[in-house]
């Protein structure tokens, strides 16, 4: 039972790790194109 409880922890702890990576991947790539749209919209209106 205690070898079961310590598998849980390492893939609890593992899943977390990659749903925070996603997450963080997700979080730059929407933040690059957002700031990629918010240069073009200014841009266009500079010029």
């Amino acid at each position: 039972m205690f070898y079961i409880i310590i598998e849980l922890e390492i893939l609890y702890k593992v899943f977390r790790f990659q749903i925070q990576s996603k997450l963080l991947h997700e979080y730059k790539v929407g933040n690059l194109g957002l700031f990629n749209e918010i240069r073009m919209c200014s841009g266009h209106k500079i010029n």
